[in-house]
């Protein structure tokens, strides 16, 4: 057993009781109870937490061939946005949510850029959820930026997803959204500094204060957006500057544009953050916001080097996310999906000296703090929710650290909140779960 919280333990067992755990240690510790069960030679390890991702993104799958720059990539990505309907993507979002749910996944924080689908999808989401509701516009526009920032939450159909009106501060959290759902949280997601403006900007700082939201953005993704912020120069900046005000750019870096509105704060997840100037990692560190970094989208776009060890002196919070299928290349069979695995094979792939051990706190407690759920995510330990995973255990002499971060295929078991996702053969079926029809054979 990894419980991530503390060392490994051997032949360990978990004690859960009304969707939590009450207890972790070895077999014989607990007591050795009749009505346990026997998940044999496994790794059990808590659920992972994938930081960012883009579910009704899922179709996309090799559908969008790598562009040759970021803002050609843009531009592919709104064609098809516009010529793929609602159903469509709910159906996406589905599929993508099953993918992360058989390889692991137990809390994903999604962007979401069709809410109206969400009551749609939520009901049969076994998976915790933060909703990050997409919010961009920056074109020049007489309406105020608190307007534009309502006309958006006026797409989320609050009402029919179990709230009390259209307040959604109200809601007790994690909210029950029907259905087997486990849990949902709501916040905002000003798209990027490019899609926004400073005072839209501050528009979703001071709603998501006022109501307890978290945030996350994109900042800091690709070399273009990073010239157009430093020097108002480069093939972004040429795209977008008839398009809404430059007076933005040439100031500092994109991070800087969102602290001085004042979202670099411990509520905010910074996603990507490929390119750093000057303080930029200490100006996250000092304000103790994290930073998701999605390493297959990063080599889909050849990113410079991500700047983990700048972040990591920095005392910067990082954690792991899938993105999105229109963000990744094919594997050998084809593209092989969302998975936190893969993702976290890549970044070893990058640097030997990093250790299996810190690169599966990236997807676990490093994300269970980046969603303000600090040890009630990502690890097992006493008070925790009850999400957990097993892999096979294959042997050998490497560390069991090791054996985790690079396990293939789908897990042999998962659970959330005390409930089968994907059970143990061992395990009595429910039925009622949709995503068994789905299981791969012989998992």
């Amino acid at each position: 057993m990894l419980p991530v919280s503390q060392p490994p333990i051997e032949n360990g067992a978990v004690a859960l009781d009304q969707g939590k755990v009450i207890r972790v240690g070895t077999w014989e510790e607990l007591g050795s109870p009749r009505d346990a069960i026997d998940l044999g030679d496994v790794i059990l390890l808590p659920g992972l937490v994938n930081s960012h991702c883009h579910l009704d993104y899922s179709g996309m799958g090799d559908k969008i061939l790598p562009p040759s720059s970021f803002p050609d990539w843009i531009k592919l990505l709104i064609g098809y946005k516009s010529e793929t309907s609602l159903e469509q993507f709910a159906k996406s979002w589905l599929e993508g949510a099953l993918m992360l749910a058989q390889t692991g996944t137990t809390t994903v924080a999604d962007i979401e850029s069709f809410p109206e689908i969400l009551p749609r999808v939520l009901p049969h989401l076994p998976l915790r959820l933060f909703s990050f509701l997409e919010v961009l516009s920056p074109r020049a526009t007489p309406v105020a930026p608190a307007e534009v920032l309502q006309n958006f939450l006026r797409r989320v159909p609050f009402e029919r997803l179990g709230g009390q009106g259209a307040q959604p501060n109200r809601w007790p959290q994690p909210m029950m959204a029907g259905g087997v759902n486990p849990g949902w949280w709501f916040g905002l997601s000003p798209h990027a500094p490019y899609s926004t403006t400073p005072e839209l900007l501050a528009a979703c700082q001071e709603l998501a204060a006022r109501h307890g939201w978290r945030l996350a953005s994109h900042i800091s993704e690709s070399e273009p957006e990073f010239q157009m912020y430093m020097y108002a120069t480069g093939a972004l900046h040429e795209w977008l500057r008839n398009q809404r005000d430059m007076a933005d750019c040439g100031h500092g870096s994109p991070l800087r544009v969102f602290d001085q509105a004042g979202l670099i704060h411990e509520s905010m997840l910074a996603v990507h953050m490929n390119y750093l100037w000057l303080d930029d990692a200490e100006i996250l560190g000092r304000r103790g916001a994290s930073v998701a970094h999605c390493p297959r989208s990063h080599r889909y776009f050849k990113h410079g080097c991500f700047p983990h060890r700048a972040l990591t002196g920095a005392k910067v919070n990082i954690c792991l996310g899938t993105d999105s299928m229109a963000s990744m290349e094919s594997g050998p069979n084809g593209t092989s999906g969302l998975n936190m695995f893969t993702e976290m094979q890549m970044f070893a792939s990058w640097d030997s000296t990093v250790s299996a051990e810190h690169i599966l706190r990236l997807a676990t407690v490093n994300g269970a703090q980046a969603l303000g759920l600090k040890g009630r995510l990502g690890q097992l330990s006493a008070g925790a929710y009850a999400d957990l995973i097993a892999i096979p255990y294959p042997g050998g002499k490497t560390s069991v650290y090791e054996k985790a971060i690079h396990h293939q295929g789908p897990v042999s078991a998962s659970m959330v909140g005390g409930r089968w996702v994907v059970p143990p053969i061992s395990a009595e079926l429910d039925a009622s779960l949709p995503w068994l029809a789905g299981r791969p054979a012989g998992a």
